[in-house]
Order: structure tokens, then sequence, then C-alpha cells
């Protein structure tokens, strides 16, 4: 774990990191606090934001500072609003779906794939629709 530091009050501009509520995404986050970004991130549901919140305090003093928005890789619903402002976009969300063990592995790897290229379709609105100057993205490989 990262020791949190103090930040400066002055932030740098806007990241958005999606999947707020994921491991990567929980530590871009830290770091970006840490080092005096506003950062902004998306979740699925709007009442995770505590929870993330208080697990990204253990390693950034600032995570009350923290802005959330509803948004789903599977949808475009909420990603205008969760964008709108940004100076850029870290895309790391992946959504990770529950598999039902008794299916055979043929289905698994069929359902492991799909998530994988959720979001592209957001992905690419980013720099297109929502006009962000450059946005990261990370595509989980299966």
């Amino acid at each position: 774990m990262v020791t949190p530091t103090v930040t400066p009050t002055t932030p740098r501009g806007l990241v958005v990191v999606t999947g707020g509520s994921g491991y990567i995404a929980g530590y871009c986050i830290a770091q970006l606090l840490n080092e005096g970004w506003r950062v902004g991130t998306t979740v699925r549901n709007l009442g995770r934001a505590e929870e993330v919140r208080a697990t990204i305090g253990k390693v950034a003093a600032n995570a009350a500072a923290i802005e959330f928005a509803a948004a789903d890789l599977n949808s475009d619903a909420g990603w205008a609003n969760a964008v709108a402002g940004a100076d850029y976009v870290l895309h790391v969300a992946s959504p990770v779906p529950t598999v039902d063990n008794t299916a055979s592995p043929r289905d698994h790897s069929r359902y492991r794939q799909k998530p994988s290229g959720a979001g592209v379709g957001v992905g690419r609105g980013f720099s297109g629709r929502w006009r962000i100057d450059r946005s990261i993205d990370t595509l989980r490989a299966s």
C-alpha cells in the first residue's frame, strides 16, 4: 500500500476513470488524487460510492473529493454526463460476469469473451462525440 500524500490545493484537471469499484481503477484513482488531479469515476450503481470512497481512502488522503456518475458499459446511458467537462478519460472498466459453474468450458469461454468487448463503443465515443482530449483504454484479454 502507498502512504497517502498531501496533494496540491489546485487541481491539475479532470480525469474520469471508468469502473471506479474495480481493483485497477481504485489504484489509478488514488494515484491521480495523490498527484493533485480532480477525479471522477463511473460505477454501475451509485449506492456503491461510499464503499469505493472508503476503500480508496486507505491509500489517498482526499478520497472525499471523488466525483461519481452512474454508467454501465453495456449502455450509452449516463456516459455523456459521466465525462462532461473531463480533460482525460482512463478507461479501465471491464465488467466481470457471473458464470454458471455448471456450464461447459465452451460456454465459459464464450461468456468470458463478451465483457472484453463491452464498452468498446463507449470508449471510442470519448474522443469523438464527447470531445475528450485523450482517452486511454485497457481491454482485458480472455
